[in-house]
């Protein structure tokens, strides 16, 4: 996370913060291999990768979790 966005984090809502902890664990899976494409909403992508991480149960309510939030401070 670069220093402005540290900057907004700490002067931002818990909106704005949520939205970057979901960015930024976006950004980290994406160079581990499972990006999420442009055309997939947020369950979308969580659908996805509940079926990629199927031998992975433990990860999932964390997936949960933070794409449930990161939705209700997006809408």
């Amino acid at each position: 996370v670069d220093r402005a966005r540290l900057a907004a984090l700490r002067t931002g809502s818990p909106a704005a913060a949520t939205a970057l902890a979901y960015e930024e664990t976006l950004r980290l899976l994406k160079n581990k291999g499972w990006g999420r494409q442009p055309w997939m909403t947020p369950s979308e992508y969580r659908t996805w990768l509940h079926r990629e991480w199927a031998e992975h149960p433990d990860l999932l309510p964390h997936l949960n979790a933070l794409t449930d939030a990161f939705q209700s401070a997006l809408y």
